[in-house]
């Protein structure tokens, strides 16, 4: 199952796969698994969804809070621009 998360996490941005594929990596298999089936879930929601959710241009589901909550936390600590993140990356 892990490698469907993995192969669902590469999406069309760069940036998003960046996003999704290290949730994939470091994360998802610590999930209980009440919790990897919502995330299989998340990862059917569209490219535009789950980046407005990620930059909280729009509200997210509250189902989905946690795993945005997860990903901001490691990809924006101290509020670090994400754009920063990501040119270091690009």
């Amino acid at each position: 199952m892990k490698e469907w998360v993995i192969f669902q996490s590469r999406r069309g941005m760069k940036e998003l796969d960046l996003i999704l594929e290290w949730f994939a990596h470091r994360v998802y298999e610590r999930l209980e698994k009440k919790s990897q089936i919502l995330y299989h879930d998340f990862l059917q929601e569209s490219d535009g969804d789950i980046w407005d959710w990620f930059f909280q241009l729009r509200p997210a589901p509250e189902k989905y809070r946690i795993f945005l909550h997860i990903l901001r936390e490691h990809f924006c600590p101290q509020h670090k621009s994400i754009l920063e993140f990501f040119d270091d990356k690009i």
